[in-house]
């Protein structure tokens, strides 16, 4: 029963992103993320995505940004993503 749960949960999440207007790279990116998630963080990214371009957009920048920092080791770039999320978060707060 939880598995069958857990699959709806996967399949709306992977509609979403399949819907949406992202490029076939990000959704791929979107959907290797989907298959590492836990139930009670495929419920939260269906609530936050869901009816919501705006949130699936930034995340998926952030997401983008953050691996780029990552590979160029660029501790500045990092710092400004974070700062970016904080005037996000703050703005939905």
């Amino acid at each position: 029963m939880i598995t069958q749960i857990i699959s709806q949960t996967k399949n709306d999440l992977e509609k979403v992103i399949r819907s949406s207007s992202l490029t076939d790279d990000q959704k791929y990116l979107w959907t290797n993320l989907i298959d590492n998630l836990n139930e009670n963080d495929l419920d939260l990214f269906l609530e936050l995505l869901q009816n919501n371009d705006d949130t699936l957009n930034f995340l998926t920048k952030n997401i983008q940004d953050k691996l780029g920092a990552l590979k160029t080791k660029d501790v500045s770039v990092w710092r400004e993503i974070i700062a970016d999320e904080k005037r996000y978060l703050s703005a939905y707060a």
